[in-house]
């Protein structure tokens, strides 16, 4: 279990170390280029390269929502 920040959650994706995610999304927008992002580290530059989820269930809690599924890494 880890909750950690943008360059620690890139860093076990880019290892292969992520088995399934808890995903908090609020209705928020936030822009720029210095805006705060999930995952830092070098990114992906495709949305072949992403790591796509495979969603089990979407909760509502108030105004947010909770995705969790599991991480389905590019081949």
């Amino acid at each position: 279990l880890v909750e950690g920040g943008s360059n620690l959650n890139y860093s076990l994706l880019e290892h292969g170390l992520v088995d399934k995610v808890n995903i908090f999304v609020a209705p928020l927008l936030f822009g720029g280029s210095g805006a705060p992002s999930p995952g830092g580290g070098e990114g992906v530059a495709t949305v072949e390269e992403a790591w796509q989820v495979r969603v089990l269930e979407i909760n509502r809690y108030e105004t947010d929502l909770l995705i969790t599924g599991y991480i389905v890494y590019p081949e």
